[in-house]
């Protein structure tokens, strides 16, 4: 089992507020759909396989990684691919604070700051075809993250996801629709 001091965990300090660095994995289909995961225990809580970044890992080997833990679905040529990281000019523009702290604010951290990665999944564009790639258990040592998988529109991602999470999310739409990817 991977075990890590989670306040050693990469992080970057904005305006004197202490993020923790999380990758994370942005999936589109052949159709532009985002693969979003039910979170285990939270029914109705979706969002984007994401985790902390490991010391050394770029934001792309770390969104890799947090997507095969989580759903099992590994990088293959032809199969699923990178298609880049996504980046901002603003480093605030992607971290969100978490209210009333949690174990991020024990651990020292007033949020998290995403890093994502866009990756592009073929031949899995129904929900059917998706989960039969998908093995939810919890790879790598970690305890499973989703109870089930699903496509939805990067607009409807925004809706579903943690409030605190969607004006990140959104502005990585706005990012991954300039680049033309969606």
């Amino acid at each position: 089992m991977l075990i890590r001091l989670l306040s050693k965990m990469p992080h970057i300090v904005v305006d004197g507020k202490r993020y923790r660095k999380c990758a994370s994995a942005l999936v589109i289909n052949d159709h532009g759909l985002v693969l979003v995961g039910e979170r285990v225990g939270k029914p109705g809580s979706w969002n984007m396989p994401q985790g902390g970044m490991d010391e050394g890992e770029t934001p792309a080997q770390a969104a890799s990684r947090e997507l095969y833990e989580e759903t099992g679905i590994k990088l293959s040529e032809g199969k699923c691919e990178l298609v880049s990281e996504i980046k901002s000019d603003d480093k605030k523009t992607f971290c969100y604070d978490v209210p009333g702290g949690g174990w991020l604010g024990k651990e020292g951290f007033d949020g998290q700051c995403f890093e994502f990665s866009l990756f592009r999944l073929h031949n899995a564009n129904t929900n059917e075809e998706l989960n039969s790639l998908a093995n939810l258990k919890g790879l790598n040592g970690e305890p499973a993250e989703f109870s089930q998988l699903k496509w939805l529109s990067f607009e409807d991602v925004i809706k579903t996801v943690w409030e605190v999470k969607r004006p990140a999310y959104q502005a990585c739409y706005d990012v991954v629709k300039k680049m033309g990817a969606i």
